[in-house]
């Protein structure tokens, strides 16, 4: 965690937030940093960050979220502003009941694999347009077995990330309360 500014550590104090959280959301906010020196991305490039850390809010929550840091008319947000989002809307872990549910809610017609229209489908109804790359890309890095299909495995590690106490640890959403 070196690369985090100490102003950042007091978010560890959270108590749904743990430090390999932060480390999380900071690569991922790396990813769209304007330049190397700065903990500072460009705000259009915020729902970008959500997507990469898995959430797919809608827009008008990404609004309200950026209303909430005072950024719906500037043109960058710093990595510290991005975690005052974080802190607000932070929520308690999605159980594994609730991800197989969603699962079996994206999966249509019911063969236990997800297909990039059933997928993109949800999403729509959801209010969320995904282009065809983003689609592609999510599919690309989360179809174990590259046969162009999400299983409820795949679903799952989409949703999860090993914990070395439990063995999982269920993804926290990000929403806007």
């Amino acid at each position: 965690m070196s690369n985090i500014s100490s102003s950042s550590h007091e978010i560890i104090e959270h108590p749904l937030i743990q430090e390999e959280d932060i480390e999380e959301f900071y690569e991922a906010f790396s990813h769209y940093r304007i330049n190397d020196t700065e903990d500072v991305m460009k705000t259009s490039n915020f729902p970008k960050f959500l997507r990469l850390m898995g959430q797919n809010n809608t827009e008008a929550e990404m609004i309200q979220m950026l209303k909430y840091i005072n950024a719906l008319d500037k043109e960058t947000i710093t990595f510290q502003e991005v975690f005052e989002i974080m802190k607000k809307h932070f929520q308690t872990p999605h159980t594994v009941e609730e991800i197989q549910k969603a699962f079996h809610v994206f999966d249509r017609n019911g063969d236990g694999r997800l297909s990039t229209e059933e997928i993109r489908f949800v999403m729509t109804n959801l209010g969320e347009v995904f282009n065809e790359d983003e689609v592609r890309e999510m599919f690309f890095e989360n179809d174990t077995d590259r046969d162009g299909r999400i299983t409820l495995d795949d679903f799952m590690n989409l949703m999860c990330r090993g914990d070395s106490r439990t063995g999982v640890k269920l993804r926290s959403s990000i929403r806007y309360k």
